[in-house]
């Protein structure tokens, strides 16, 4: 299963098209008990998002089935003191606390930035530690498109990076960052498959500020049609085209929308891989949600 269970809905009200808000702990249990029936063994989480893990530690009975990566927020300033550092382990030990569990599959920079910064090496060292001690498994980072990531490439600390990827994002395979990170045995993750629910969306619902790329989601729909098959399926078909993307984040706020998601998957994988038309744009005011002004 490739699949992971993305958190943030758990914690937050996220998503452009989110109209349903966050889901209630009944409506969580029922979303994780389906993931674990259906194989899906990782959930991703963060201390930024909200209340997430707190909600996933009360629901302990069905986490403990899958192996957890959570991440550390960005650092506001430019340089890790020994403060800071004592505080990101203080905040991991909370998210240990909060998830109800003695371990974690992987802990993971928010910001790329951060694993540069002056300072930070004692952190990592420790980080190495909870690795030694069994206490986390993988650390990693979380990227974004278009960056200069060659120097990550020789970090040893990093097993486990998170991506966006989806049929307009494809920046790291073109790039050829996913083979190069896969080279060297990095676990790759990738997130945004839906890019925020946009790619599901209808066309009479999309928020004004989408009107410039109204042409490239109309293309997105005609490819579905063409193929056959749902907009969630064919946004899902882009990212599992991809070999070298280990896990595919999935978020949803109802058991109705992971139903509807497993269905797609299983329709998909069951077909194989096929050829798909390129949609990549390598405008970040429609791939990067942090750029949009809605």
């Amino acid at each position: 299963m490739k699949l992971a269970l993305g958190s943030v809905q758990f914690g937050l009200n996220y998503g452009v098209s989110n109209q349903q808000g966050k889901p209630n702990l009944k409506e969580v249990e029922k979303i994780l008990k389906l993931a674990v029936d259906n194989q899906i063994d990782v959930i991703d989480t963060a201390s930024a998002y909200g209340d997430s893990e707190l909600v996933l530690g009360k629901l302990n009975a069905l986490t403990r089935y899958c192996r957890i990566v959570t991440k550390l927020p960005p650092l506001n300033h430019e340089v890790f003191s020994q403060d800071d550092c004592e505080h990101y382990l203080d905040l991991l030990r909370k998210s240990l606390a909060n998830l109800n569990t003695n371990n974690l599959y992987g802990v993971m920079f928010h910001a790329a930035k951060d694993i540069k910064k002056e300072g930070v090496t004692i952190l990592c060292q420790a980080l190495n530690q909870f690795k030694n001690d069994n206490i986390v498994q993988k650390t990693g980072i979380s990227l974004y498109s278009h960056g200069n990531f060659d120097d990550l490439l020789k970090d040893d600390f990093i097993d486990l990076i998170q991506i966006p990827f989806n049929c307009f994002d494809t920046f790291f395979k073109d790039s050829g960052y996913l083979e190069r990170f896969k080279k060297n045995n990095v676990e790759i993750h990738a997130r945004s498959c839906f890019l925020q629910g946009l790619l599901l969306m209808q066309s009479e619902d999309l928020p004004s500020y989408f009107s410039p790329w109204h042409k490239q989601l109309e293309e997105f729909t005609h490819i579905a049609q063409q193929h056959s098959i749902s907009k969630l399926e064919l946004a899902m078909l882009y990212t599992l085209n991809e070999p070298l993307i280990d896990k595919i984040v999935i978020g949803v706020n109802s058991e109705q929308q992971l139903e509807e998601i497993l269905e797609a998957y299983s329709k998909i994988s069951d077909a194989g891989i096929c050829d798909l038309p390129v949609l990549s744009s390598k405008d970040q005011a429609l791939t990067n949600p942090a750029h949009w002004k809605l």
